[in-house]
């Protein structure tokens, strides 16, 4: 009766902690640039984002740029680099915010050299 009692109780934790996680996967590209969000709900008040920026051409013809990501909020910077595979990746997140769901619009604007390239994401 206790290995079951303690089987139950695990379970019912495993089945909590899953609970209130929600994951959506946004995705989008443009002529030059592919873009990737993940955002992660954990509750009612906490949301994670993942990004993901592709350049789809010769990496190393972009020394620097900066970006935008635009949705419920938005998040910027400048001076970011691409990795040797011609990637970028960031990550935010925020509580008590207004959060990312499945029909919120998100654009993506890229400025590298003397281009700009504006885009965007939908629900994978």
């Amino acid at each position: 009766m206790r290995k079951r009692s303690l089987l139950f109780y695990l379970l019912i934790v495993v089945i909590l902690t899953g609970c209130g996680q929600n994951t959506i996967d946004f995705s989008g590209e443009g002529e030059n640039w592919s873009a990737e969000m993940k955002v992660t709900h954990h509750g009612e008040d906490w949301q994670e984002e993942e990004y993901l920026l592709q350049y789809r051409g010769d990496a190393d013809s972009v020394d620097q740029f900066e970006y935008k990501w635009e949705a419920v909020g938005s998040s910027s910077g400048t001076g970011a680099t691409l990795n040797e595979h011609g990637v970028w990746r960031g990550d935010g997140s925020c509580g008590g915010c207004a959060f990312t769901r499945e029909d919120t619009e998100v654009t993506v604007t890229v400025e590298w050299g003397d281009q700009v390239e504006t885009f965007g994401l939908e629900v994978e």
